[in-house]
């Protein structure tokens, strides 16, 4: 009967742990269950079948709160204090170290966006507890994949607040020397790719006068007019079509690719430059309200918004850093590039006088031009370390302490004589002691009593008084001249 009631029965752990789990959950010591802590140590069982329970009920818990809940503000905050509690056992060594990111992971695939954002900020801001040794190792790859399913389900133009965190938070978690985020190899996102309008038979904007007129004629109510007169669809044409060199730049170094490149910067950067912005520091606040606040992802590429992108200061730069981001890659020694991947002499001087008429334009584009074209000039060029330290294979930036450092040098022993009797010897045996050099050993053994030697007449210091003035009186003799100024009294 004894060996019958230490039997582990599965699914009666199961029952008994959840009990216990939910009074910690209920509890307010959640960082530590000591509930839980103390039953767990007390239960029969080996270790292992104790763990795969632990694990089972701690699944079990998760799902009855992504069943129960309605994702109501209460439910979400129960919902974590459970979380809370799993990283908490997980802590004390009582179940797999992966079993919290694995739940953590299913609670955010069955939750909206809205709830993602509240779960994440838990995520966010224990950053240190996921970086610990205890569930770093175990951890990281399946924080990296469930950061990932969440960009996937984020759209960039309408969550890019919250994708911007995630991104962050990889940025916390992993080092700078983590191989899986650093694109060793100078990849380019080729699926990054850009729709716009490429039939101008079908465009509303001018494509010629002839094909104007023509259209004008067919159907009016479609056509779009400029204000400006500049907006056209070569102009569309150009602003567009060169995305496609930014998402691949290793095309430029084709004849005619580069010449495509060429000719629509040229024309973009004249249009640009004619068409100047007005400063609208000295505009109502409502405007300056709305353009602090204003920003995109990435724009739209109708046709119709043309015109208003052309008086769009944001929009111009973001056309114009891109120029500067490929004219770096174009001009920089990177490790990966292609031994003939190399610009002549007439490129790389277009590219220096372009580079000037870019950071010009940045300039006289509204607000704080000056300060912005400052700003992305020393971005730029902090970008070099970095390719410099891509080129060198990455190495960490944590030092090592070198194997000569680690060893101490190795401490000489004093040879023992063992004909030699020690200090403490001699003194037992009212020898007389040696103090290390021959002086002090005499000043030392002078007197074999020190109590003695204090009481001694010979340490009585006190003069008479006749000897204490003894000096004064001979500067008062007016037979030693002595002047005032001189005398001790």
């Amino acid at each position: 009967m004894a060996d019958n009631a230490q039997e582990f029965l599965f699914e009666n752990a199961r029952k008994e742990f959840k009990g216990i789990l939910l009074k910690d959950v209920n509890g307010k010591n959640q960082d530590e269950v000591p509930i839980f802590v103390e039953f767990y140590g007390k239960y029969p069982g080996s270790e292992q079948e104790k763990k795969t329970a632990t694990d089972q009920t701690l699944r079990d818990l998760i799902r009855e709160e992504v069943l129960s809940k309605t994702h109501q503000e209460i439910e979400i905050t129960r919902t974590l204090h459970v979380i809370n509690v799993i990283v908490a056992v997980a802590k004390q060594g009582l179940c797999s170290p992966s079993v919290p990111f694995t739940l953590l992971g299913d609670v955010l695939d069955c939750s909206t966006l809205d709830t993602c954002d509240v779960i994440f900020k838990y995520v966010e801001e224990r950053v240190a507890v996921w970086k610990s040794p205890v569930f770093y190792t175990a951890g990281k790859n399946y924080l990296l994949r469930m950061c990932n399913d969440l960009l996937r389900r984020l759209s960039q133009s309408q969550n890019t607040v919250f994708c911007g965190r995630i991104q962050l938070f990889l940025a916390r978690l992993f080092p700078l020397s983590e191989k899986s985020a650093l694109n060793l190899v100078s990849q380019f996102n080729l699926d990054n790719v850009t729709i716009f309008n490429t039939d101008p038979s079908n465009s509303t904007l001018d494509v010629n006068e002839e094909a104007s007129e023509e259209k004008m004629e067919t159907d009016e109510s479609k056509f779009f007019h400029s204000e400006s007169g500049l907006v056209d669809y070569k102009l569309y044409l150009n602003i567009w079509s060169i995305q496609d060199i930014f998402r691949s730049p290793v095309q430029c170094y084709q004849k005619e690719t580069w010449d495509k490149l060429t000719e629509n910067a040229d024309n973009i950067f004249r249009v640009f430059d004619s068409f100047k912005l007005d400063d609208i520091r000295g505009g109502n606040k409502t405007n300056q309200t709305t353009h602090k606040k204003s920003y995109f992802s990435k724009f739209l590429t109708s046709e119709k918004l043309t015109e208003l992108q052309l008086s769009d200061g944001m929009f111009r730069r973001q056309i114009l850093t891109q120029f500067l981001i490929l004219f770096r890659y174009l001009t920089a020694t990177v490790k990966f590039k292609g031994a003939n991947l190399v610009l002549t002499e007439a490129q790389k001087t277009w590219i220096s006088t372009t580079e000037t008429k870019i950071y010009k334009l940045l300039q006289e584009t509204p607000p704080n031009g000056k300060k912005f074209a400052k700003y992305t000039k020393h971005l730029l060029e902090r970008e070099e370390f970095w390719i410099t330290w891509k080129n060198s294979g990455c190495p960490s930036f944590m030092k090592m302490r070198s194997k000569s450092e680690d060893e101490s040098p190795a401490s000489k022993k004093r040879k023992i004589d063992p004909k030699k009797s020690s200090i403490a010897e001699d003194f037992i045996s009212g020898k007389s002691l040696g103090m290390g050099s021959p002086e002090l050993t005499k000043l030392w053994n002078l007197c074999p009593n020190n109590l003695a030697a204090c009481r001694s007449n010979e340490r009585e210091f006190l003069p008479s008084i006749q000897d204490y003035f003894a000096e004064p009186i001979e500067q008062e003799d007016p037979k030693n001249q002595i002047e005032d100024q001189y005398k001790l009294v």
